[in-house]
């Protein structure tokens, strides 16, 4: 796919045409610009610029948490991009229903790899349970440094149902980050949270840090606050969003 993409602009050219952006100039993906990752219970849809825009949870027929894909401004999205321009390329790692989104600069590469838990994951401790509820998002420099920006922005049941999101302390991994931060998500039906893990993959390399924030999308007809992080990565630092439903045996 010949094509270049400015999240700075939301200004994209294929084959030297410009396409379609939403209300606050952000791109929107054609529809053959999606993956779709699942775990045999739901599925999301994840476009070529690293935005989940689709899923519904905790089944394929639940009500949705992300929608963008049939309304752009206020279906909702969890959206991780580089802050500069870009040239996307998606694909699945081999065997596997785990997806790869990698941005492609002169000098730098970044990327953010997708999956939804399995089944199979649980069989250290209940096996017999449903996939666990989780969506991993794995971020990454590969070459270089690169910025990124990250939105969870939800929208629950097709934006009908008002949400409060609350930023609280995250004292289940405080070995891996010091700010502790993670985010509540809770609409009428459901209750999300969103936390997130640093770490290095290189001794020489500290792991990133990284500050989340509620805020209102401009120009978005949401019915909540969503979270917000830009950060920079490095070479060897990775950072982990974990965004998870309530169980009572998993949560």
């Amino acid at each position: 796919m010949d094509q270049s993409y400015d999240h700075t602009t939301g200004l994209q050219q294929a084959h030297g045409s410009p396409v379609l952006v939403d209300a606050s100039g952000v791109r929107v993906a054609d529809i053959q610009d999606y993956a779709l990752i699942g775990n045999n219970r739901t599925t999301a849809s994840v476009s070529i610029y690293g935005s989940v825009e689709s899923l519904c949870l905790p089944y394929f027929d639940s009500p949705s948490v992300f929608a963008r894909i049939v309304d752009a401004d206020k279906g909702g999205h969890f959206s991780i991009t580089p802050t500069s321009a870009f040239r996307p390329k998606q694909y699945y790692l081999p065997n596997s229903n785990v997806l790869a989104t990698k941005f492609l600069n002169d000098d730098r590469v970044g990327q953010v790899t997708d999956l939804l838990v399995p089944k199979e994951a649980n069989r250290s401790r209940h096996q017999d349970e449903a996939p666990l509820p989780w969506l991993i998002r794995k971020v990454e420099a590969v070459n270089g440094k690169c910025k990124f920006r990250m939105e969870c922005a939800p929208a629950f049941n097709y934006c009908r149902d008002k949400h409060d999101a609350e930023m609280v302390e995250d004292l289940s991994r405080e070995d891996y980050c010091k700010e502790g931060q993670k985010v509540l998500f809770k609409s009428k039906d459901m209750k999300l949270d969103l936390r997130y893990v640093v770490a290095s993959e290189r001794d020489d390399v500290a792991p990133p840090s990284i500050d989340l924030k509620l805020v209102k999308l401009p120009k978005r007809d949401l019915l909540g606050l969503s979270a917000v992080s830009e950060f920079e990565l490095e070479e060897g630092q990775v950072i982990y969003f974990i965004l998870r439903e309530f169980r009572t045996r998993c949560s």
